[in-house]
């Protein structure tokens, strides 16, 4: 009797979780370190709580409609091409993207301010034209790396000591890619995926009984010790750009540990902060830097607080470790604040995805993205640097009426991928929850499936292969022999 109840509850968990975060999230909106200018603070209150109540219902309605007669998918070759993929392509993207080997994230993991500017530096001067080239083809690789670490959770017990040699290639690959990038995201996602993936294999246990308690112990410890290292590289790492950065800098520099071009490129960074709250964005000049320029941009930091610089808000109280997070966690909110007093122009389903409307102006001969949302409060609340929640990516095509059925639409899926890969043990089903569950953590800052071709495609080609499996399998009928 317990067991079924515990079955029924578990049923509920993913719903629980996303509405205890989108809760947390908010409420530091509200009542957290930042004090918040908004006027229209009730009527975002009240859009927010009509889409909880529509994510509620979807779930619940999602719940009582669960396919039958579904297929498998051979997990071992998605597993097989991803990992390779991904530890062939990490060349060609160092060298596109950064000019630079994956042998030097050895070198910039020092100074991973200056490998971030250098990122930004090449992807802006890149005059050859494969980069556009390049996306594609990463693109069409994109979905097998994705689903590595969901695959490698739910088949722990099946993998063989060669796949867990690929394993490493992979994490190394996504290591070493967010080191020569300077970002967090790939670490951040790693452990995103742990954490949805986990539950996952923890009812199908409770369902099926069916894992090992050695193999699973050593799941466990695995994920612990990833999602630790994960936190601890997340924080190590935002603490050098913000607090040592520019002392990093000058002594990295004197050491001949970082590349050519870095002076630069901290001009450039100290010019942007500079300028972080300007109401038009103003592009850093092309100095030549000196001494006297990082002499200048200590003083310049030291000065003013880069809390002040990043928001248009003030803290209460706390540190500025507290509201480094909360500004991450809510930022979105303003965003979405300000644009719910705007007036709304679609742009005809190509509004969700920054990178659709981009190429509508292009392809289409018209610029969608001067009706988005996020570009009619630009002179407030710059697209480019500051968060505005998926929320009003969705508005720029439904309105911010519509977007309570994008929450219920959510939902449903959610519902009916975590029962199917639960109770069904199907692994599409699994990475297309993995994804809803992306789309929630994201939630407060944007759209984030749909941000680039890469996360596009993963979305797209899983929800395909999630709806294919439903197809039942042809049955062979033999014709009864008939005698005479």
């Amino acid at each position: 009797m317990s067991r079924n109840l515990l079955i029924q509850l578990g049923r509920w968990t993913p719903l629980l979780l996303v509405v205890g975060y989108i809760a947390l999230t908010y409420g530091l909106f509200l009542f957290g370190p930042v004090e918040w200018n908004v006027p229209n603070i009730w009527r975002v209150s009240y859009f927010m709580a009509v889409c909880v109540a529509m994510l509620t219902a979807g779930y619940a309605f999602g719940l009582r409609h669960v396919r039958e007669e579904l297929r498998s998918i051979p997990w071992r070759p998605f597993f097989w091409i991803g990992t390779i993929a991904s530890g062939a392509l990490l060349f060609p993207s160092a060298w596109i993207y950064m000019s630079k080997w994956p042998w030097d994230a050895v070198q910039l993991a020092r100074c991973q301010n200056i490998a971030y500017m250098d990122m930004i530096n090449n992807i802006r001067d890149d005059v050859t034209g494969y980069r556009y080239l390049y996306v594609i083809v990463r693109a069409l690789f994109a979905p097998f790396a994705f689903c590595v670490l969901p695959l490698t959770v739910l088949h722990w017990s099946q993998m063989r000591w060669r796949e867990y040699g690929l394993l490493a290639v992979y994490l190394l690959s996504a290591l070493c890619m967010s080191l020569l990038r300077g970002t967090d995201k790939e670490i951040a996602d790693i452990v995103i995926v742990l954490l949805a993936t986990v539950p996952i294999v923890a009812f199908r246990v409770l369902i099926s009984r069916d894992l090992p308690l050695s193999r699973l112990v050593g799941l466990l410890l695995a994920t612990v010790l990833i999602i630790g290292a994960g936190a601890y590289l997340f924080a190590e790492r935002r603490e050098a750009r913000i607090f040592r950065s520019l002392p990093t800098v000058a002594q990295s520099q004197k050491a001949d540990n970082c590349r050519a071009g870095d002076w630069r490129c901290m001009c450039e960074a100290e010019s942007s902060l500079r300028h972080a709250d300007a109401r038009s964005p103003v592009k850093p000049p092309q100095e030549i830097c000196t001494a006297n320029c990082v002499k200048n941009s200590e003083q310049a930091l030291s000065e003013r607080p880069l809390s002040e610089q990043a928001l248009p808000a003030k803290p209460k109280e706390g540190g500025f470790l507290a509201y480094m997070a909360t500004s991450y966690l809510s930022q979105g909110y303003y965003g979405m604040a300000l644009a719910m007093t705007q007036d709304f122009s679609s742009t005809y389903g190509l509004g969700h995805s920054p990178l659709l409307l981009y190429y509508s102006r292009h392809f289409l001969g018209e610029d969608f993205a001067n009706r988005a949302y996020v570009n009619k409060i630009a002179d407030r609340w710059d697209p480019k640097g500051k968060w505005s929640t998926a929320m009003t990516w969705w508005a720029n095509d439904v309105s911010f009426y519509g977007v309570p059925f994008v929450f219920a639409l959510l939902g449903m899926l959610t519902a009916c991928c975590w029962r199917e890969a639960t109770e069904q043990q199907r692994d599409a089903a699994a990475i297309l929850f993995v994804l809803c569950m992306f789309l929630f953590f994201y939630l407060p800052a944007n759209n984030q499936l749909f941000m680039t071709a890469d996360s596009g495609m993963i979305v797209l080609f899983w929800l395909v292969l999630w709806g294919l499996n439903a197809i039942p399998r042809r049955r062979e009928y033999k014709v009864p022999h008939v005698c005479k």
